[in-house]
């Protein structure tokens, strides 16, 4: 990673590198198990056969249903195989490239596969029924996506006391931003309320907490808490106070007090920023739906929801040379680190910048 000293490693989490190595472990597997399936085939070795078609893939087995589901993950063998074989060589050549039209790279990968199992059962009389089914399964790999893409557990309808459950839930929440957020902290929700020993509020809001309140506010309405008219004023309110925020990195800082809307803690954290632009795309869709329901003077509202979350400066965040984002930046905007490109939290950071394009 970049720092003020130079190019220094990156210290990952043991949770970060352990879950890269399973990555790196799920990729080798398939390909290693087409090579050492057709070892087998060439080597007319039953055994081995069988250890490379099952050993991979006993993990499924917990259920009869999941005989299918190994069948299927079989037939699609020579295009994971591929795909993983793809990603090494891209990996070692460190260069990004586009690789074919996914459903042409399949169809190559598994006609080619079928053909060469198919010609081995003819060149191996001994071992041609091993080869012939093989040849067969690579070749009925249409028939596995219906079943891999379709749920694993039946969908099952929430039950009336969990409804009520829910629906009790989501009113206490709302009456908890309802309560707290008012003209007082500028129409944005304070970070904490401290109940014991009851100091109250806390005067600070931050972009974790204005962008639950948004979402707040949106399921609010949904559940007829609040009538379109209503949640648009407290969502016109606090993005109004969202424009006032200062931002000396083009983000916003990770503590603001109120109600002066002052920078209590200059660093931005990348994970608490995609919130809240999540949240910001989601209020002004949102709001653009609600467009028959509410009163002329709120159309506007989701133009300056949209244009708030554009105004975010991402480029900051993202270090084009390492492909990564930036876990934080320090109140000087040096980073303090990237972000694991496996956590959620990375994953929600990068759907908001899809979105803005």
């Amino acid at each position: 990673m970049n720092t003020p000293l130079g190019v220094t490693a990156n210290p990952l989490r043991s949770q970060a590198r352990f879950r890269l190595r399973e990555m790196l472990r799920r990729t080798l597997v398939p390909l290693a198990q087409c090579v050492l399936l057709l070892y087998s085939v060439l080597s007319r070795n039953w055994p081995l056969l069988l250890l490379a078609l099952l050993a991979p893939e006993f993990h499924l087995m917990h259920r009869r249903e999941d005989v299918w589901r190994l069948l299927c993950n079989l037939s699609l063998l020579p295009m994971r195989g591929a795909v993983g074989a793809a990603g090494l060589v891209q990996l070692m050549r460190r260069k990004s490239s586009q690789l074919p039209e996914w459903t042409t790279l399949e169809v190559w990968v598994q006609g080619m596969a079928a053909t060469v199992m198919g010609a081995l059962a003819f060149l191996l009389p001994g071992f041609a029924l091993p080869a012939f089914g093989l040849t067969l399964l690579f070749a009925c790999f249409p028939l596995a996506h219906r079943f891999l893409e379709a749920p694993v557990l039946p969908a099952e309808s929430l039950t009336d006391a969990q409804i009520t459950m829910m629906d009790s839930a989501a009113t206490a929440i709302w009456r908890y931003f309802a309560r707290h957020t008012t003209a007082k902290t500028r129409h944005l929700p304070p970070c904490t309320l401290q109940f014991e020993p009851p100091l109250g509020e806390e005067h600070t809001t931050s972009p974790r907490a204005v962008g639950a309140f948004l979402l707040s506010c949106v399921c609010a309405k949904e559940l007829r808490l609040l009538s379109a008219d209503e949640a648009a004023a407290r969502l016109g309110d606090a993005l109004t106070s969202l424009a006032e925020w200062p931002m000396p990195w083009g983000l916003p800082c990770q503590r603001y007090a109120l109600p002066s809307l002052t920078v209590i803690d200059a660093t931005v954290d990348a994970a608490a920023t995609g919130f809240l632009l999540c949240a910001l795309l989601t209020a002004g869709q949102a709001l653009r739906t609600w467009l028959p329901e509410m009163q002329p003077e709120f159309a506007s509202l989701s133009a300056k929801a949209t244009q708030l979350a554009e105004s975010f400066d991402l480029s900051a965040l993202f270090d084009r040379e390492a492909m990564l984002c930036h876990a934080r930046l320090d109140k000087d905007g040096q980073s303090a680190g990237y972000m694991s490109s496996l956590d959620d939290e990375a994953l929600l950071l990068s759907v908001a910048g899809c979105a803005l394009g």
